[in-house]
């Protein structure tokens, strides 16, 4: 399944999408590229309407815009069936042409472009088309004949393993590097990045993009640069501005395992709506879809300029629902030395609000903490583990127990960041057993 700002849009995410502290404060900087961003500006009524625009791709030419509509009376099995690939086509005057719907690539189901080749003739798509079976959810593509007609879409040559019930996907203008978004069996919470490479003409195994990228949150909507040395994503697993932020990694050796720590937009792109499935040009044309002002999401084009490679100094990040404060190179050595661990949390509430205590019965509820945070949730988690992959193992075993929406925490013992930091239900909520 496909996500997109509003009838798709995560709303699990808007539970625990808030992040309390990050710390940076790892080995030796890394590089990263000063950036700008400029001349934001929404697409005209040629692109958008009052329905919903999001993922647009753009040709390497710049000639020609794919993006996906829905709720369209128009679309192909009308208002409440899927998502349709629509174009647009840029005007002599610089301007776009009305939008139409490309009817020879969509169904009935859900249907997007998720790449485009470097000589725009071929587009891949997700697979929509394996007949009522469906049983291979992955990637498909068409060409143009000589006539310029887009030819019946055939399944890609790859096969993705373990994909969960929500996938997105990204392919390179090469053909031979494919990002997947997708909750599989080891992701961390909700869909996790993942690359595929194709070497000597074979499809290599999954790389999982790890915690630095990869959060409890969802990452989606990933797209590699066609130099393939950033990816952007969407995710509210970093912290940010709304219900979905933008962020850019940089690649920082010839492997495919090591990136930059991911890097906020900022609030020229990032709203506090649901903003993703950024595209970027090779001259900088961003196009990306944001919520920002209204129910529903409409396509945006910013230009991003960038610089010279700086150190990033080491950060401490502070969010709330509302705003982002930096604070660089001023953690005292007290608060160096304060224990971080990490804890698998069940649930979340509201403010003084807890469960049925029979929600606890599978596990030990002596064992149980609330967090109750500055920003009204009691945080209901279990456990105090030293390392993340200790952290992440526990929580595996209390999904396989029915707690289906555990996720992995990180928590600071900064006493002005929660009210109550890691008080026992017991005998806070419940009669002590």
């Amino acid at each position: 399944m496909f996500r997109s700002g509003n009838f798709f849009k995560h709303t699990f995410g808007k539970v625990f999408s808030t992040v309390i502290v990050i710390l940076c404060l790892g080995p030796a900087p890394l590089l990263v590229a000063q950036f700008s961003v400029s001349d934001v500006k929404v697409l005209s009524d040629s692109v958008n309407s009052q329905m919903e625009e999001s993922n647009p791709m753009l040709t390497n030419d710049g000639r020609t815009l794919y993006f996906v509509r829905t709720f369209s009376e128009e679309n192909m099995g009308g208002k409440l069936a899927g998502q349709d690939i629509w174009y647009s086509r840029l005007k002599e005057d610089s301007t776009w042409s009305t939008a139409s719907n490309l009817t020879s690539l969509n169904t009935i189901d859900n249907n997007l472009v998720v790449g485009i080749s470097e000589n725009s003739d071929t587009l891949y798509l997700l697979n929509s088309y394996s007949g009522p079976l469906r049983e291979k959810w992955g990637i498909a593509y068409s060409t143009k004949d000589s006539d310029g007609i887009w030819t019946a879409p055939k399944e890609y040559d790859v096969v993705f393993k373990n994909t969960g019930d929500f996938r997105g996907y990204f392919v390179s203008a090469s053909g031979n590097v494919i990002l997947l978004s997708s909750n599989s069996e080891n992701s961390y919470g909700e869909e996790d990045l993942y690359i595929y490479i194709k070497e000597n003409g074979q499809w290599q195994d999954p790389i999982h993009l790890g915690p630095e990228i990869n959060t409890s949150g969802f990452e989606i909507s990933p797209f590699l640069t066609d130099d393939e040395q950033r990816i952007f994503f969407a995710s509210n697993g970093h912290g940010g501005f709304g219900d979905s932020d933008i962020f850019m990694t940089e690649r920082l050796d010839d492997t495919w395992q090591n990136w930059s720590t991911p890097v906020n937009l900022g609030p020229e792109i990032n709203t506090k709506g649901f903003d993703a499935y950024l595209s970027l040009d090779p001259g900088g044309l961003a196009l990306y879809s944001s919520s920002g002002n209204g129910s529903y999401s409409d396509i945006y084009s910013a230009v991003i300029t960038f610089g010279e490679a700086e150190p990033v100094p080491d950060t401490t990040v502070l969010l709330d629902s509302t705003a982002i404060v930096l604070v660089q190179d001023t953690l005292s050595e007290e608060a160096l030395s304060q224990p971080i661990y990490y804890t698998v949390q069940l649930l979340a509430l509201g403010k003084r609000e807890a469960p049925e205590i029979d929600f606890f019965e599978k596990v030990d509820i002596s064992s149980v903490s609330v967090y109750m945070g500055n920003d009204g949730l009691n945080r209901f988690s279990i456990g105090e583990f030293e390392s993340f992959s200790l952290a992440l193992e526990a929580m595996g075993s209390y999904r396989k127990i029915g707690y289906f929406d555990a996720f992995v925490r990180k928590v600071t013992r900064y006493e002005d960041l929660f009210k109550s930091s890691g008080e026992k239900v017991l005998g806070l909520f419940y009669e002590s057993q």
